[in-house]
Protein backbone atom coordinates (compact mmCIF):
# COMPACT_ATOMS: atom_id res chain seq x y z
CA UNK A 1 0.00 0.00 0.00
CA UNK A 2 1.43 3.30 -1.09
CA UNK A 3 0.70 6.44 0.93
CA UNK A 4 -0.24 9.35 -1.33
CA UNK A 5 1.96 12.43 -1.20
CA UNK A 6 -1.00 14.74 -0.61
CA UNK A 7 -1.97 12.81 2.56
CA UNK A 8 1.51 13.33 4.01
CA UNK A 9 1.55 17.01 3.11
CA UNK A 10 -1.91 17.62 4.56
CA UNK A 11 -1.39 15.63 7.80
CA UNK A 12 2.30 16.12 8.57
CA UNK A 13 1.58 17.76 11.94
CA UNK A 14 -0.79 14.99 13.07
CA UNK A 15 1.66 12.27 11.97
CA UNK A 16 4.56 13.96 13.76
CA UNK A 17 2.48 14.37 16.91
CA UNK A 18 1.36 10.72 16.76
CA UNK A 19 4.98 9.58 16.31
CA UNK A 20 6.09 11.62 19.32
CA UNK A 21 3.28 10.20 21.48
CA UNK A 22 4.18 6.63 20.48
CA UNK A 23 7.89 7.24 21.17
CA UNK A 24 7.09 8.82 24.54
CA UNK A 25 4.92 5.87 25.59
CA UNK A 26 7.56 3.37 24.43
CA UNK A 27 10.33 5.29 26.22
CA UNK A 28 8.27 5.47 29.42
CA UNK A 29 7.61 1.73 29.29
CA UNK A 30 11.33 1.05 28.87
CA UNK A 31 12.46 3.52 31.56
CA UNK A 32 9.86 2.74 34.22
CA UNK A 33 8.99 -0.89 33.45
CA UNK A 34 11.62 -2.84 31.54
CA UNK A 35 14.83 -1.19 32.77
CA UNK A 36 14.10 -1.62 36.52
CA UNK A 37 13.21 -5.29 36.07
CA UNK A 38 16.47 -5.93 34.18
CA UNK A 39 18.48 -4.19 36.91
CA UNK A 40 16.68 -6.02 39.73
CA UNK A 41 17.25 -9.42 38.11
CA UNK A 42 20.93 -8.54 37.60
CA UNK A 43 21.31 -7.59 41.29
CA UNK A 44 19.50 -10.69 42.60
CA UNK A 45 22.69 -12.81 42.38
CA UNK A 46 26.31 -11.86 42.95
CA UNK A 47 29.32 -13.74 41.64
CA UNK A 48 31.77 -15.13 44.19
CA UNK A 49 35.30 -16.30 43.36
CA UNK A 50 36.95 -19.16 45.26
CA UNK A 51 40.70 -19.69 44.93
CA UNK A 52 42.18 -23.10 44.32
CA UNK A 53 42.92 -25.19 47.43
CA UNK A 54 45.82 -27.63 47.23
CA UNK A 55 45.45 -31.22 48.38
CA UNK A 56 46.37 -31.92 51.98
CA UNK A 57 47.61 -35.38 52.96
CA UNK A 58 46.38 -37.04 56.11
CA UNK A 59 48.45 -36.86 59.25
CA UNK A 60 50.94 -39.74 59.24
CA UNK A 61 49.39 -41.44 62.23
CA UNK A 62 45.70 -40.79 61.44
CA UNK A 63 44.24 -44.14 62.63
CA UNK A 64 46.59 -44.44 65.61
CA UNK A 65 45.95 -40.84 66.59
CA UNK A 66 42.24 -41.51 66.91
CA UNK A 67 42.79 -44.68 68.93
CA UNK A 68 45.29 -43.18 71.37
CA UNK A 69 42.98 -40.51 72.77
CA UNK A 70 40.83 -41.53 75.75
CA UNK A 71 37.69 -39.76 74.52
CA UNK A 72 36.92 -39.13 70.87
CA UNK A 73 35.34 -35.75 70.12
CA UNK A 74 32.09 -35.68 68.20
CA UNK A 75 33.25 -33.95 65.00
CA UNK A 76 36.33 -33.98 62.82
CA UNK A 77 36.79 -30.25 63.48
CA UNK A 78 37.07 -30.97 67.20
CA UNK A 79 39.65 -33.67 66.47
CA UNK A 80 41.69 -31.25 64.37
CA UNK A 81 41.46 -28.55 67.00
CA UNK A 82 42.14 -30.67 70.09
CA UNK A 83 44.48 -33.41 68.91
CA UNK A 84 46.05 -32.34 65.64
CA UNK A 85 44.71 -35.39 63.81
CA UNK A 86 43.42 -34.70 60.34
CA UNK A 87 42.19 -36.71 57.39
CA UNK A 88 43.30 -36.17 53.80
CA UNK A 89 41.46 -33.52 51.82
CA UNK A 90 41.38 -33.53 48.02
CA UNK A 91 42.47 -30.56 45.96
CA UNK A 92 39.74 -28.15 44.94
CA UNK A 93 40.04 -26.21 41.68
CA UNK A 94 39.55 -22.48 41.33
CA UNK A 95 35.89 -21.73 40.70
CA UNK A 96 33.25 -19.06 40.44
CA UNK A 97 29.74 -19.43 41.74
CA UNK A 98 26.72 -17.26 42.41
CA UNK A 99 25.01 -16.58 45.69
CA UNK A 100 22.19 -14.40 46.91
CA UNK A 101 23.44 -11.06 48.22
CA UNK A 102 22.70 -9.70 51.65
CA UNK A 103 20.07 -6.98 51.88
CA UNK A 104 22.74 -4.26 52.10
CA UNK A 105 24.57 -5.62 49.02
CA UNK A 106 21.30 -5.78 47.07
CA UNK A 107 20.37 -2.19 47.95
CA UNK A 108 23.90 -1.03 47.10
CA UNK A 109 23.72 -2.76 43.70
CA UNK A 110 20.37 -1.12 42.94
CA UNK A 111 21.79 2.30 43.82
CA UNK A 112 24.88 1.72 41.69
CA UNK A 113 22.65 1.01 38.69
CA UNK A 114 20.43 4.03 39.26
CA UNK A 115 17.35 2.70 41.05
Amino acid sequence: MKIPKEFLLDNWFKLTLLSLVILTIAGGFYWFGLRPSIIKSGCAWIEVHYDAVPAKPASPDWPECLKSKPTVPKTIEEINKLYGCYDATPAQPERNSKKQPSNAQYVNCLREHGL
